[in-house]
């Protein structure tokens, strides 16, 4: 879900272990869950840390502010034009893939 994937934080990623942490608290069903991340968000996410000298915790995709997450509509249509500029198909329900795959 979009939701899930823009109100991550960074103490949900375990960048060492490659793991995220889903809390319950922002999940449709309440359920806490963890999932792998591939080895290439794992760099990735590393990189971005280290680039934007993150100390502590935050959100993973702050507001210009940095007191929430980025809107639903900014989230989406950042995601819309990343998927045209790299020509990606449409994929019904893309968020829950980040989700269960990363």
């Amino acid at each position: 879900r979009l939701n899930s994937v823009r109100q991550l934080r960074w103490s949900d990623l375990d960048l060492d272990a490659g793991i995220i942490t889903w809390r319950g608290e922002k999940q449709k069903n309440g359920q806490t869950r963890v999932t792998p991340m591939t080895d290439d968000a794992r760099k990735t996410l590393k990189e971005e840390r280290r680039t934007r000298a993150v100390i502590g915790d935050g959100w993973l995709f702050p507001s210009a502010d940095g007191s929430d997450p980025v809107t639903r509509e900014v989230f989406y249509n950042g995601w819309k034009a990343v998927r045209q500029t790299l020509d990606l198909p449409m994929v019904k329900a893309a968020f829950h893939a980040f989700r269960r795959s990363m």
